[in-house]
């Protein structure tokens, strides 16, 4: 093993740990929904404790021990030379079957900040790890090498002032696409991506302009219509999709599937307090609240194909219906019962509801406005495996819970008592949205 030092033992290192590892620490943890280990022990202890040597391949970032553990490689660079590691572990539901492309990303660009804070004497932390590492991590996962850094962090900057717009004191909805290729959305053409383009008469320059034009951005939704931005950052085109009205086919339909290729990216304001940005693969950074979170949905799909019985109709209504929540602002609880017998419903609830004859199938395309009424009502919506709802406005017997005892919401106490038979989710109305396998474990959150 090579002798590498680890960076808690560089010098001003204090000064860093009392606010960079904290906020570093934060960070994390919100993104990636895990537990974080920021290990200060001689790097040869913790090689021979994870059974990992990180200096075998010293120029990796991500080491995935296994699905629910990754160790991120953090180095401190000078010059060309790696000076010192800090490994970060990693515990989390599922966090191992993240592309390892995206876990190499982050602990490169966390590695490009720490350098930075090291050569200033571990001083400016605070500015460090706060919105400048937010900006290097989605630079690095979704444009690194392929657009300028500088703006790419503006146009993330510029995407939370269009969050904060309204017209007539309404607030909207708006997006983008940047692409390298806009010739390549004109159906004409060879690669053509379906939809309709209009060429703008008067392109628009979004760096000339530090207040965005509230006039301008309300003419696209976002969701079917977007403005396209080429790499110089102009706007230069209206571009247009059919609207989906399938629950089952509405992530493709969201995360623009069939339309962004190769290094395209939609940057979008979900609602007032949530903004979006997607790669062509699919992989979103979405912030609630300034709270950065990365979500990839063939995670959460298959959490919840571990957990349940839902087939993948139903797994894909589910994630349209609690988006469509989260969207809203709107408070839901939905749980899906492994063992749906009247018995075991009944064991767990102290009222159950039914509101008409026979259920009511959350995949059929008609049932859509009536199933989001239904969800955001008070209490539980109860949903079985071939995703029909069989009882609505549930209320939870917190009785036998230890939890509900504690400080813990009430929504929060009844969704992981459900748990310890299937699968519970929980919409909160700030758009967080939890999902509880397991009765004696942290929700998985995103």
């Amino acid at each position: 093993m090579i002798k590498v030092d680890n960076v808690s033992n560089l010098k001003n290192y204090e000064t860093f740990r009392k606010t960079g590892l904290i906020l570093l620490h934060r960070f994390l943890v919100e993104l990636l929904n895990c537990e974080v280990n920021i290990e200060e022990q001689p790097i040869e202890i913790f090689s021979q404790y994870i059974e990992v040597d990180f200096t075998e391949n010293i120029k990796k970032y991500a080491y995935i021990i296994d699905e629910n553990r990754v160790v991120l490689s953090v180095k401190v660079i000078e010059g060309d030379e790696i000076i010192a590691l800090l490994p970060i572990y990693l515990v989390g539901k599922k966090i191992g079957c993240i592309a390892v492309n995206y876990l190499e990303q982050i602990g490169s660009a966390i590695t490009i900040v720490l350098t930075q804070c090291y050569n200033q004497n571990f001083n400016g932390a605070e500015r460090l790890f706060g919105e400048y590492l937010q900006d290097k991590v989605i630079y690095s996962c979704f444009a690194k090498h392929i657009y300028q850094t500088d703006r790419v962090s503006f146009l993330i900057s510029y995407l939370k002032k269009l969050c904060l717009l309204t017209f007539e004191n309404k607030e909207f909805t708006t997006g983008f696409i940047l692409t390298r290729s806009i010739f390549d959305f004109n159906k004409e053409k060879f690669h053509a991506r379906g939809g309709t383009i209009y060429n703008l008469k008067q392109p628009q320059d979004i760096f000339k302009f530090i207040k965005p034009d509230r006039r301008l951005w309300y003419l696209v939704d976002g969701e079917t219509s977007f403005f396209l931005t080429n790499q110089q950052f102009k706007i230069t085109n209206i571009y247009t999709i059919s609207s989906e009205k399938d629950a089952r086919n509405y992530w493709d339909s969201y995360s623009l599937s069939k339309i962004l290729w190769g290094n395209d990216i939609v940057f979008r304001v979900v609602n007032h307090n949530q903004i979006s940005i997607v790669n062509s693969d699919g992989i979103e950074f979405i912030a609630i609240e300034n709270s950065w979170k990365f979500r990839d949905y063939k995670v959460i799909k298959a959490i919840v194909q571990e957990n349940s019985n839902l087939d993948e109709d139903t797994i894909d209504c589910m994630i349209y219906y609690v988006l469509q929540c989260a969207k809203n602002n709107e408070s839901s609880i939905l749980w899906f019962p492994k063992d749906d017998s009247e018995e075991k419903l009944r064991s767990a609830l102290i009222k159950c509801n039914s509101i008409v004859y026979g259920t009511i199938d959350i995949k059929e395309e008609k049932n859509i406005e009536l199933v989001k009424r239904i969800i955001s009502s008070d209490g539980v919506t109860i949903i079985n495996a071939k995703g029909e709802i069989i009882y609505s406005g549930c209320v939870v017997n917190l009785n036998k819970s230890i939890e509900s005892k504690k400080m813990i919401g009430t929504g929060e106490s009844a969704a992981r008592l459900l748990a310890e038979n299937g699968l519970a989710i929980k919409v909160s109305q700030d758009g967080i949205i939890k999902m509880y396998y397991d009765i004696d474990k942290p929700p998985f959150i995103f």
